[in-house]
């Protein structure tokens, strides 16, 4: 009878013992599910702010992709009055260049005319009188 209630007395213990250590594990697992959700909160947040940030960023690259354009159609416009302005100065010396070609030509013709004067019958006898 003692040798019975000797081993009740170790089967009821062994028994309190793997009961204290299935609720010491399942106080750890808990734990552990716990760190597992401030960490899953901690990653959901930063994914939110990632993706908040991406956001930003997509906006910021749109933002500069419209001052690059409206800077290139600006510039073009530039580019092409300036052109217009050049060709607008090379007809205009065309011309100041074909006016004074042909001024020299009168010029000339007007020298050419005065050199022969002193010739001209007219002046000869005006000379005389």
């Amino acid at each position: 009878l003692a040798l019975l209630q000797q081993s009740k007395e170790t089967s009821v213990s062994a028994l309190n013992q793997e009961l204290r250590s299935q609720v010491e594990s399942s106080r750890n697992s808990g734990a552990h599910v716990a760190e597992l959700e401030r960490e899953l909160h901690n990653v959901r947040k930063r994914n939110a702010d990632l993706e908040r940030v991406g956001k930003e960023l997509e906006d910021f690259q749109r933002t500069l992709q419209n001052n690059l354009e409206r800077q290139g159609t600006a510039a073009r416009k530039r580019i092409s009055e300036l052109s217009q302005q050049v060709k607008a100065g090379e007809v205009r010396q065309r011309d100041m260049q074909n006016e004074l070609e042909s001024k020299e030509q009168i010029a000339n013709s007007l020298r050419q005319q005065l050199d022969g004067i002193d010739e001209h019958p007219r002046v000869v006898e005006l000379k005389e009188a």
